[in-house]
């Protein structure tokens, strides 16, 4: 097997709990060196939080993958000593300790770039640099509060929901990584400076959740929840699309996808079940399908609704996951052996041809720093110029051939950093047309030319642009490549491409996947649905499409190494929408391993019962977002609730036993916080050192001064018409250009010019 992309990078990891490990986690996966230094003595929080057989923990399992540990007293001269000459020698550092932790240790940004002028410091933070509450501490459920996502997700009449995982934190690891591999390959193209690059939670959750902003202006008012929601449908007060989860016979949950009121009628076949429009109506398409389901097993349920043209989908959990044939086949699940407690199954790598082999995992243990060589391995050749350019990726051209969000995502992130990016259009021959919003299609569009196959020099023309291409992103399956009238033979070209292709799960293994590939169901078959919702509740769909955002940015990271060590020409990266997703979840088959069964819905309390947290609601009537994880941190939360009694309650004085009673803590919280405004609160939180956050809607994001201060949003005129974007995440300065322009979903497709075609490499700016 080859060497993964990542072989020979140094990568430093001082982070607790989920960002920042996590970001560490998927350059291990791609072949870095990962020094974790976690505190002496008692190691990182996650050796000790969540579902745990024999003292290993689930979490801590699958944070501390394919790293080496390592003990160390920052605080004392030889630990400091120790952080120094480690960092020294590294590429990267990836943090996400308090605000200022890193500066009254000696080694804020100045000390770094005087150790080691070359290292790239990705650092985390709950609201990032400046900005009034720069200072504050934030956990990723805070940031989904401030982003909309949580405003967005549940039904109308009930309060707003957590997603039932760290989305704030994987997501946001997530685009650390991609970060940290940017800006390696913008140190090697601009001379070998290094430097830090700020990212904050709710930045990159503000980008997942971009068209609501659009969706806003367009609909006077913001998006609103709609229960067990399609995923593209952007908040739209309408009765369809629609995803229904209903239980089969056996008790196992399947989602349904009624596309229309047409499709809605095919199942029901009867008009006692129609308004006075003559339409049928939602609530009783809902009933009348989990009362028919009841009655048939899965499999019936399928084959009955596919052959009148529903999309039905499995709601997988954590166990079934582990067991699904589908995902073992393809090592989406690896079973690994963990000397202290056996077999245990596992989320499984990046893309096997990108990363390091399977059997390389390994659970990693605390080192004592004394006797062990942490000297740099032979480093990685990076393959980019020392040349000054404009842009990061000005001599970049991608091309886009694709139906889906996913695989445009992937375009754009490109395009946000200077590639030179063309949709051809119509798309790729795809079962999954129309799927995009106008609102998804106009923020998928920004900074991309428009290429109408039909009508621009032909097939030919087309081909002659495809010769061009360094990267191919592409909704269509490699199985179906050969018959396709554009990806046909694309791997065989003289300087191929890297094709980038990123489908729904069972596109590329059909005899495995008998369900839908409709990727809207991406989330049923992730694990997600299953664990958000209320307890004892049917599984909920986000109205925000994470699977695709997840998987087009895993896809672009993967890419974006490859580009870095120089080795991108011919390869094929491919990303199923499930996977990705499944990645970010990445405790759920682990933890279904150690427990014997799987994590279930429970509202809005913190996943696996990490901490104290819950949506609180003030007396004004706002929703409030507390997460309280660590013992300093809870205490002190306790103790503002209930003084030292609390405190000393033998129900909360441990973290075990606040496992078994934080229902009991969150009422007590729920009823104290009524007591303030929302004003109060947050004034309270900031004096007592507790997480608290506002749940903001999309209108109330564009008004916090900290969203302003750091330049989130952007106005965008593309003639006429002006829109709300989320500004090109993440931010690395001089490298990061403006959005230079929109293609309007509803517009009639443009043309890119003769330019296009062009065989010199040359950016073109609309």
């Amino acid at each position: 097997m080859e060497s993964a992309l990542l072989d020979g990078l140094r990568v430093v990891e001082l982070g607790t709990v989920v960002a920042g490990p996590f970001a560490a986690s998927l350059l291990a996966d791609l072949g870095a060196d990962v020094i974790k230094v976690e505190p002496a003595g008692q190691g990182d929080v996650l050796r000790r939080v969540g579902p745990a057989r024999d003292g290993v923990t689930a979490l801590w399992g699958v944070s501390s993958r394919n790293k080496r540990c390592i003990g160390l007293d920052l605080k004392s001269p030889d630990g400091s000593a120790h952080i120094r000459r480690l960092l020294r020698d590294a590429d990267v550092l990836v943090s996400n300790y308090r605000p200022g932790a890193l500066s009254r240790l000696g080694l804020g940004p100045a000390e770094l770039a005087m150790l080691n002028p070359k290292l790239v410091h990705v650092t985390i933070s709950g609201y990032g640099s400046p900005g009034p509450k720069s200072s504050w501490p934030g956990f990723g459920k805070i940031a989904e509060g401030m982003s909309g996502i949580v405003n967005l997700t549940g039904r109308p009449d009930e309060s707003p929901l957590y997603c039932g995982f760290s989305l704030g934190d994987t997501t946001t690891g997530l685009f650390a990584a991609l970060c940290g591999i940017l800006s390696l390959y913008a140190r090697d193209r601009n001379g070998g400076a290094g430097g830090e690059v700020d990212i904050a939670l709710y930045d990159v959750l503000l980008r997942i959740t971009e068209a609501q902003f659009i969706d806003a202006r367009d609909m006077d008012c913001s998006p609103v929840r709609r229960g067990t929601n399609y995923p593209y449908g952007g908040g739209r007060n309408s009765h369809w699309p629609r995803i229904v989860t209903t239980r089969a016979r056996d008790g196992e949950w399947i989602a349904v996808l009624v596309i229309d009121e047409d499709a809605a009628s095919r199942f029901l076949g009867r008009s006692n079940l129609e308004n006075s429009d003559g339409q049928p109506l939602p609530e009783a398409v809902d009933t009348a399908l989990r009362t028919w389901t009841a009655t048939r097993t899965p499999n019936a349920v399928r084959c009955e609704l596919a052959s009148i043209g529903l999309e039905v989908a499995p709601v997988f959990d954590g166990q079934s996951l582990a067991r699904e044939p589908y995902m073992q086949a393809r090592g989406d699940v690896l079973d690994a052996l963990d000397p202290t407690i056996g077999h245990v199954t596992v989320p499984g790598h990046i893309d096997p041809v990108m990363a390091r082999a399977a059997s390389r995992f390994h659970w990693a243990e605390l080192a004592d720093p004394e006797g062990v060589d942490w000297r740099a391995p032979p480093r990685a050749s990076g393959g980019t110029a020392d040349a000054h350019c404009q842009s990061l990726f000005e001599d970049l051209v991608v091309v886009e051939i694709s139906d889906t969000p996913a695989a445009c995502f992937a375009a754009t992130l490109f395009a946000d950093y200077g590639a030179t990016t063309y949709i051809i259009e119509p798309g790729a021959a795809s079962s999954n047309s129309n799927v995009l919003s106008p609102a998804l299609r106009t923020a998928l569009s920004r900074n991309k030319h428009s290429v109408e196959i039909d009508s621009v020099r032909d097939k030919d023309a087309v081909e002659a642009l495809l010769a061009r291409a360094d990267i191919v992103c592409t909704d269509v399956p490699r199985r179906s490549w050969a018959d396709h009238q554009l990806l046909a033979g694309i791997c065989d070209r003289a300087n191929a491409p890297t094709v980038v292709s990123i489908f729904p799960p069972g596109a590329d293994r059909p005899d495995l996947w008998p369900w839908s590939t409709h990727p809207a169901l991406s989330a049923a078959a992730s694990g997600l649905m299953t664990i958000t919702g209320w307890e004892n509740g049917p599984p909920v769909q986000p109205e925000v499409p994470l699977a695709d955002y997840c998987a087009g940015a895993l896809a672009a990271l993967q890419a974006a190494a490859a580009l870095w060590r120089g080795t991108a020409r011919g390869l094929i990266i491919e990303e199923p929408m499930h996977r990705a997703l499944s990645r970010m979840i990445e405790w759920q088959c682990p933890a279904a391993s150690l427990l014997g069964y799987p994590a279930q819905r429970q509202g809005n309390s913190l996943p696996l019962n990490m901490g104290v947290g819950s949506l609180c609601r003030s007396r004004d009537g706002k929703y409030i977002s507390v997460s309280a994880v660590g013992d300093k941190i809870v205490a002190n939360l306790l103790r503002l609730i209930g003084g030292d009694v609390m405190l000393e309650d033998p129900r909360f004085a441990t973290m075990a036993a606040r496992r078994v009673h934080g229902p009991e803590v969150n009422k007590l919280m729920g009823d104290w916080a009524r007591n303030y405004t929302a004003d109060e609160l947050m004034q309270l939180a900031i004096e007592h050192d507790i997480v608290m956050g506002l749940v903001h809607d999309a209108r109330e994001i564009g008004q916090d001064p900290q969203v302003e201060a750091r330049g989130n949003l952007v106005e965008v005129a593309d003639g006429t018409v002006s829109f709300t974007l989320v500004a090109v995440t993440p931010s690395l300065e001089e490298w990061v250009g403006p959005i230079r322009s929109l293609k309007q979903a509803n517009s009639a497709v443009g043309q890119a010019g003769d330019d296009a075609f062009d065989d010199g490499r040359k950016s073109i700016n609309p």
